[in-house]
């Protein structure tokens, strides 16, 4: 009877995310011409396409941090890099989320008549909260790997 171990789960991950970041890629690649087709909704098309780079860049960085997991070596400098790089493109992907989300429904927003409510309504619910709490777990992880890294250096040089 066969069981998940840590290397089965790593493995099956970077796998996922190989499938995933090609997916992407084509996806990215094939909505360009797409962009030009109908100028009425360029914005629209235009969010698509930033996105989707986003995703790709995000999914490679993920990538990078799973083969550091399966390969046992998480406490290294350029998964330190990674893991702040990631946390700093989920903040970019969450801005330009927003900017596209207040360009596109500047002029579709219905006064209720509170302005306080209408403020909440229009400028804080757009904001894509779970994004900003991954970038802060990211954030978090490439301290936890940093001293990681550390405390590895220097039980290299214990003798």
């Amino acid at each position: 009877m066969k069981t998940f171990s840590k290397d089965s789960v790593a493995k099956s991950l970077y796998a996922i995310l190989n499938v995933a970041f090609s997916v992407s890629i084509m996806l990215t690649i094939l909505s360009i011409p797409g962009l030009f087709q109908h100028p009425d909704i360029f914005l629209i098309r235009l969010e698509e396409l930033v996105i989707l780079c986003l995703v790709v860049i995000t999914l490679w960085y993920m990538r990078v941090i799973s083969n550091a997991f399966k390969n046992n070596m998480f406490f290294e400098k350029r998964i330190v890099k990674s893991l702040k790089h990631l946390s700093l493109l989920l903040i970019v992907y969450v801005l330009t989320d927003y900017c596209f989300h207040l360009l596109i429904n500047s002029g579709a927003y219905i006064s209720s008549g509170n302005a306080i409510a209408d403020f909440i309504v229009q400028y804080f619910k757009p904001i894509n909260y779970s994004m900003l709490f991954l970038s802060a777990i990211s954030f978090l992880l490439s301290f936890v790997a940093s001293e990681g890294n550390e405390l590895k250096e220097e039980n290299n040089l214990t003798i």
